[in-house]
């Protein structure tokens, strides 16, 4: 399994006129679907997909933290979510400078995962 982050290219058009949306989609909650929704934007639509992946990831990975034993899960929840906010920087960070960079490990993942979208999304293009 590849988990190497990568810089998609996106013209500077769509860059500059997605990026309110690509912020957007990491800080307020469920916004993330309106790009996935509204796909004639590519800058946009991406961070979108990186979202609603992270989401995927973060429930399954605040799921089994509710499983294991206390012990464990009171050390390992807060390290879990020191990590979850990290990506949400890494994505923020990355869509403000207006870069298409996938995030770190679960971006591939996301990509791989949601490929159908993107790839009805760039038919539509």
């Amino acid at each position: 399994m590849n988990f190497t982050t990568q810089t998609i290219a996106v013209p500077q058009d769509q860059v500059e006129s997605g990026k309110l949306f690509a912020i957007l989609s990491y800080v307020v909650p469920f916004f993330f679907l309106v790009p996935l929704i509204q796909r004639e934007n590519r800058f946009a639509h991406f961070h979108a997909r990186q979202v609603l992946g992270f989401v995927m990831f973060a429930l399954a990975l605040n799921l089994a933290v509710q499983i294991i034993p206390a012990a464990i899960s009171t050390t390992l929840g807060p390290v879990l979510l020191f990590a979850q906010v990290a990506l949400l920087v890494f994505g923020i960070y990355h869509a403000a400078i207006g870069r298409a960079t996938q995030l770190p490990v679960i971006g591939p993942l996301a990509e791989k995962v949601l490929a159908k979208i993107n790839a009805a999304q760039l038919s539509q293009m």
